[in-house]
């Protein structure tokens, strides 16, 4: 019992050493993007449809209205003096980044373990997540722009992730409702539950579920959307369609491409048949409406855009990789035995 404490202190103490140095590097090597600036966000006067993104800049202004101290962690410069923000509102934003970062990988530890069985392995495994985070969100120089809402986004929807593995549903609504006003892009959850759900649920309680969280997102949208109407900007999306089908049409920016996540979907797509996992194995395939939606309302070469899928990929090549390792392991025993 002492040893597993110990060995859940140990953890928590580098997940937050970690944290800290991933957001330090992405505050020191990305930029904010003018017309969401952070000052904009805060007064409500970005353009649209950043401004919809308001989880995060609604959070940072209730904080200040508390007036309650918050700890001396330190500020890249840029973040304030050039930003035309508080100390204390830079501060705010540095950390919910840093709290986004660290309890990430403690949801995302907890959804390894779901599927690994193995605690230690999982705990390991659950760093790996720092590996892959950085060529999404520090490596590319190709609109290098700093978000908010970019790993809370992340944060819940491996929340969701879980709670729908679960089947709790109410901690599942709750998630996806915040969610919703932090990113538009957890709808996707929708998609892993239709996924995972055909043929081992029934149609009408598929089609419960999956209106239920239609309506909710409409309504949250539609309630932003109102809310800030009266912005400059695109609207729900801004239309980016042609020019991906360039980027696509350009065979030299594959490689970058590839790039994201770490290169682990090439893995994925060559040793698919070993994700035995059916839950693992479906929501795999939510990629492709994802990938679809972004063509036409993202730069798809602007790879932090893919942040939600990094843990229903990386839970796919741990998985990957601990079967090619127990394949390799008993070829290597059978060989042993038989000389």
């Amino acid at each position: 019992m002492k040893k597993s404490l110990a060995s859940h202190i140990i953890f928590l103490i580098v997940a937050a050493v970690v944290s800290y140095y991933f957001t330090e590097i992405r505050f020191y090597l990305n930029e904010e993007y003018k017309p969401a600036a952070l000052s904009s966000l805060l007064e409500g006067s970005a353009a649209r449809p950043f401004q919809y993104r308001a989880l995060v800049p609604w959070i940072v202004s209730a904080i200040s209205k508390t007036g309650l101290p918050l700890p001396a962690i330190h500020l890249p410069p840029q973040l304030w003096i050039t930003n035309a923000l508080s100390i204390d509102h830079a501060r705010s934003f540095v950390l919910i980044e840093l709290i986004s970062v660290f309890f990430l990988v403690v949801a995302f530890r907890y959804y390894v373990s779901m599927f690994l069985k193995n605690d230690t392995l999982s705990t390991v495994l659950a760093f790996t997540l720092y590996l892959v985070l950085p060529f999404n969100y520090v490596l590319p120089r190709t609109a290098p722009f700093w978000y908010p809402y970019d790993m809370p986004a992340i944060l819940f929807f491996t929340l969701g992730l879980i709670f729908l593995y679960r089947q709790n549903w109410p901690l599942y609504y709750a998630v996806f409702l915040i969610g919703v006003l932090n990113r538009e892009t957890i709808c996707f959850l929708t998609f892993v539950y239709l996924f995972t759900s055909i043929g081992r649920r029934r149609p009408t309680v598929i089609l419960l579920h999956s209106g239920a969280q239609l309506v909710l997102w409409l309504a949250i949208k539609y309630f932003l959307f109102q809310l800030y109407s009266s912005n400059p900007g695109e609207g729900f999306f801004e239309t980016q369609l042609w020019a991906n089908i360039g980027f696509l049409l350009t065979p030299k920016r594959y490689p970058f491409f590839l790039s994201n996540m770490g290169f682990i979907v090439i893995p994925i797509i060559f040793y698919f048949r070993l994700i035995d996992d059916h839950f693992v194995r479906r929501s795999v395939f939510v990629g492709i409406p994802f990938f679809l939606a972004m063509i036409y309302v993202a730069d798809i070469w602007e790879l932090r855009i893919y942040g939600e899928l990094l843990p229903i990929m990386l839970l796919a090549f741990l998985i990957i990789l601990e079967e090619l390792m127990v394949k390799k392991s008993a070829r290597v025993g059978k060989t042993l035995y038989s000389s």
